[in-house]
């Protein structure tokens, strides 16, 4: 389907071919795969038992993979900057992902027994793809 001020017309009917993204798009419909992509950044503080960065790392990338079972659409991808007492993370993921990593954060830093406490969610970005459209 191809979209010409916000009508959408067949591509075949107005006379070109299918794109690309139209195949995509038909398939993850058919597929009821999700295609919204959504961002959260959010930083916090290392707690005392965080005594190796890396874990932090390893904990965060199997709580992605962990949600990336129990949810169906596309994987999460991102960046996480450890510093000497703080992190700070960016996620790109379904909205059910994110909502997912932010329960777990409060789940955890109220039992006070994460590697992570005060974290603060800094921005919370939906259907971030159409930022990037060009018009």
């Amino acid at each position: 389907m191809s979209q010409s001020l916000g009508t959408s017309v067949p591509a075949e009917a107005a006379g070109g071919r299918i794109s690309l993204f139209d195949a995509v798009s038909e398939r993850n419909r058919t597929l009821n795969k999700k295609s919204l992509v959504h961002r959260l950044v959010y930083v916090g503080r290392l707690s005392e038992r965080a005594t190796e960065k890396r874990d932090l790392g390893a904990y965060f990338e199997k709580l992605c993979k962990q949600c990336q079972h129990q949810f169906s659409g596309e994987g999460a991808s991102g960046i996480l900057q450890i510093y000497s007492s703080y992190y700070v993370h960016l996620v790109e993921s379904s909205g059910e992902i994110l909502h997912a990593i932010i329960d777990d954060l409060e789940s955890t830093e109220s039992k006070d027994s994460g590697l992570t406490k005060q974290s603060k969610i800094l921005n919370f970005a939906s259907d971030v793809s159409t930022y990037f459209i060009i018009y």
